[in-house]
């Protein structure tokens, strides 16, 4: 088959993607539209701003539309967009019996206020709705034109009902586990976005009972700092986890995350984490210091197997490529 990854690149997945159909004999290209490609090794990078980018664009699509048999559009974008105008690609994608595919990550479908109101935010005392207007209206047109519709965390299952939960993923071979020394703790944490981390309430616990916290922002290599850690801190709010988090649990670094058990898909009954919420992470975080060295290293041992079966490219590319054939 011939595929195309689409969209904003978020956490290298559309390139992993690309990387592995080709791995498996299909010719596959990814292509970023998104205004950082700094860590991302996808094919195409489109950065020009104006009417440059527009062309482009335009050109790439007419291409494209003849071209692949599957598209694969991450973040809600397809290939046309002009001004207020987006999609405009696909009801001729859907006219030509193309297989469509698109991968919601989060933020193109939820409110970001009501993140804000999980975080604790005081501004934000009322619940806000989980949905704006304008983003439902994003997720329908999707329910009109897509033939599978996946979701990057299965807290956003609730948002578009026909979607499927498609595991964040990684190759396990580029992350290596690691045998840790727990004798003493060092705690990394990546917040790509703070509200929705809960970074804060991280900083305090570890300021309290005195744990050293390295922060993984800017130009900072997350492999290289989780080399050095031997805790991880990934997300008290949205009730799952990220994909820094499946990084560091197949390195054998314990993770502290909320899970929310109303977001557990079948199969899956325990995430091996060490789950805590912002009202009692000192608490647990203090428990978790108490586990002898041989508890801590079996947790490390668990969240590896548990990556390898449910965050390997290579196991989630195989259903990838049946929804990409199916009639």
């Amino acid at each position: 088959m011939k595929i195309l990854y689409f969209g904003h690149e978020v956490g290298n997945q559309m390139a992993l993607y690309a990387h592995e159909a080709r791995q498996q004999g299909h010719e596959a290209i990814s292509v970023n539209i998104g205004k950082d490609a700094r860590f991302f090794s996808n094919e195409y990078n489109f950065q020009q701003k104006g009417i440059w980018l527009d062309f482009r664009r335009l050109w790439f699509a007419f291409y494209a539309i003849f071209h692949f048999d599957a598209f694969h559009f991450f973040y809600g974008v397809s290939l046309v967009s002009i001004w207020r105008f987006h999609h405009l690609d696909l009801w001729l994608l859907k006219l030509l019996r193309k297989k469509v595919v698109v991968h919601f990550r989060g933020s193109e479908l939820v409110n970001p206020d009501h993140y804000r109101f999980l975080s604790g935010e005081k501004q934000f005392e009322v619940e806000p709705e989980h949905l704006s207007s304008n983003r439902m209206k994003w997720a329908k047109s999707w329910e009109k034109y897509a033939d599978v519709i996946l979701v990057s965390t299965p807290d956003l299952l609730g948002v578009s009902p026909r979607a499927q939960w498609m595991p964040q993923v990684i190759d396990v071979s580029e992350w290596p586990f690691i045998h840790r020394d727990f004798s003493s703790p060092l705690a990394i944490h990546a917040p790509t976005r703070r509200n929705l981390k809960g970074t804060q309430f991280f900083e305090v616990a570890a300021q309290q009972i005195q744990i050293p916290l390295e922060l993984i922002e800017g130009n900072s290599t997350p492999m290289q700092a989780m080399n050095r850690g031997n805790l991880g801190f990934d997300q008290l709010i949205i009730g799952w986890y990220g994909k820094v988090a499946v990084e560091m649990m197949a390195m054998g670094i314990p993770v502290v995350v909320h899970i929310d058990s109303r977001y557990l898909p079948d199969g899956i009954s325990l995430v091996p984490v060490i789950q805590a919420t912002t009202t009692n992470l000192r608490e647990k975080l203090e428990d978790y210091l108490s586990w002898p060295v041989e508890k801590k290293k079996v947790l490390a041992e668990e969240a590896r197997t548990f990556v390898e079966t449910h965050h390997n490219i290579h196991q989630q590319m195989k259903q990838l490529l049946k929804w990409y054939r199916k009639d």
